[in-house]
């Protein structure tokens, strides 16, 4: 029974490591994929980068601001906001000027 438990908890920290990994990578992937954008190599070399973040299949993240489920991708490419909140903030700002 012991070296069951022994086995159980070597387990678990092997998954914990590999689920650490997967999000470092989905990490660098995004801030590639956010680069391609910046200097203009989308079409070069981002789509490739936006389908392997696609099929590592990360978690939904959430808008900072009303808490709206938005996907990986979306959410780091619009700083953590959906698309409402951009607008409100945008009308709000355009009706201050």
């Amino acid at each position: 029974m012991m070296k069951k438990d022994h086995q159980s908890a070597y387990e678990f920290d092997v998954n914990k490591y590999f689920r650490h990994q997967r999000e470092k990578i989905l990490r660098d992937l995004t801030d590639a994929l956010l680069a391609s954008m910046d200097t203009g190599d989308y079409y070069i070399i981002g789509e490739l980068i936006e389908k392997a973040i696609r099929e590592l299949k990360p978690p939904k993240c959430h808008c900072e601001r009303c808490g709206r489920e938005m996907e990986w991708i979306e959410y780091h490419i619009k700083q953590g906001l959906c698309d409402d909140c951009i607008y409100e903030i945008m009308s709000e700002y355009e009706n201050e000027v």
